[in-house]
């Protein structure tokens, strides 16, 4: 049985990943919604990388609430507080999924979690990371895209290949 540290460390691991993933600020008026998410979550790594909570700030919607009972205050103290504890971040993500129905948008990503940098999917198999998958919903408030919820559970190294 998982302490309940355990628990809360994973469940905040969660929260920074997802929305680490998901940085969506605008890319562009020229770019489609798709182009915008998928070439801004390497940004969003970026920021994890360099442990900027301002880009949190600025991608997560005033109304945030998730299935866990989160709303956006307790995520950014989360993000934060992962910041605080970790020295060294790197993330992998990949998105697998990803739909756009007008000023709305779900994508389904994975996202690899190390204190070293994670080279590619097949250098998960040696590298001692946290896989988790995230289910987010989005909403375009103007021109940017911001994440109104989201739903995280861990992940295999076989999802990633």
């Amino acid at each position: 049985m998982r302490s309940t540290a355990t628990a809360l460390c994973r469940g905040r691991w969660g929260v920074v990943v997802l929305l680490l993933s998901t940085l969506l600020a605008c890319g562009g008026p020229d770019q489609s919604p798709e182009t915008q998410i998928k070439s801004l979550i390497s940004q969003a790594e970026q920021a994890a990388e360099s442990r900027d909570i301002s880009v949190f700030k600025n991608i997560t919607a005033d109304d945030y609430q998730d299935r866990r009972g989160l709303h956006r205050r307790e995520v950014l103290r989360i993000v934060q507080g992962v910041f605080l504890r970790n020295r060294e971040i790197h993330l992998l993500s990949l998105v697998r999924s990803l739909t756009v129905k007008g000023d709305s948008a779900h994508a389904r990503v994975l996202v690899a979690m190390a204190g070293q940098p994670i080279e590619s999917p097949e250098a998960l198999l040696k590298t001692r990371a946290r896989l988790m998958r995230f289910e987010i919903d989005f909403a375009l408030e103007g021109d940017e895209w911001q994440v109104l919820s989201v739903d995280w559970q861990p992940a295999k190294a076989g999802d990633f290949l």
